[in-house]
């Protein structure tokens, strides 16, 4: 409860700071069910930002997992910069930068740049369809040991405004490993979610995510699934 009173607190504290034209947010708390190299109970803090002028598009964003099992703690975050340039009603390029830990999957940091192009299929105020073509060079830091891995990630994204009330998103993403003789060591990730507005500026969503590796090294597991139910601010 001292949790989410904060959250909102921070949140209405945020919407009177940063009101502006062109700047959207939104920010997450929220419980978590775990299952795969993590089973247990767990709370999550994510933060999405935008700011928009002319062509350009600024984005930064991040989340941060605690979760406490058999008096351990088991911690993981991400942290996002990106910025994209609209080419036309349609196309756009993008490059981005992100970094993230995961010890209970097997490595201590990745860094990642990654550039490429977004292609609309559908862009209307209610629903969005849309696919995104990029190159990524990952640094993995594992057991004293930094190994440097080259991917395409292939992105594929649908949302939509049910209503003023509902909305859903569904993704998927496909990294295959283009490092020569590692093609087995592919990735894949996607996440179903819903949305339902309490108020103009709050809202419940569920969200199951899924990562899968498709080649890992004992005892880590090749799925990490995520259930999570947040309260979200937008702003």
């Amino acid at each position: 409860m001292k949790l989410i009173s904060a959250f909102i607190m921070s949140c209405l504290l945020v919407q009177q700071t940063f009101a502006a034209d062109g700047y959207t947010g939104a920010a997450e708390a929220g419980a978590i069910v775990l299952s795969g190299n993590t089973e247990s109970e767990s709370y999550n803090l994510k933060s999405a930002n935008k700011y928009t002028t002319g062509a350009n598009i600024f984005a930064v964003g991040g989340e941060y997992v605690n979760t406490k099992l058999a008096g351990t703690n088991s911690k993981k975050w991400e942290a996002t910069g990106r910025y994209e340039r609209s080419l036309t009603d349609i196309i756009s390029g993008f490059a981005q930068q992100k970094a993230d830990s995961d010890e209970a999957s097997g490595y201590t940091q990745k860094d990642s740049t990654s550039a490429g192009l977004k292609y609309f299929f559908i862009k209307e105020d209610a629903q969005n369809l849309f696919s995104e073509l990029s190159y990524r060079s990952t640094n993995t830091r594992a057991n004293g040991v930094t190994d440097t891995t080259p991917y395409a990630d292939l992105y594929l994204e649908f949302n939509k405004a049910v209503d003023k009330t509902l909305s859903y998103k569904l993704w998927a993403m496909y990294s295959p490993n283009l490092k020569s003789g590692m093609s087995e060591y592919s990735e894949t990730k996607y996440e179903a979610s819903l949305s339902v507005a309490l108020s103009d500026m709050f809202s419940m969503k569920t969200a199951y995510n899924v990562k899968r590796q498709n080649k890992v090294v004992s005892p880590i597991k090749n799925d990490d699934t995520k259930f999570t139910t947040s309260l979200v601010a937008n702003f």
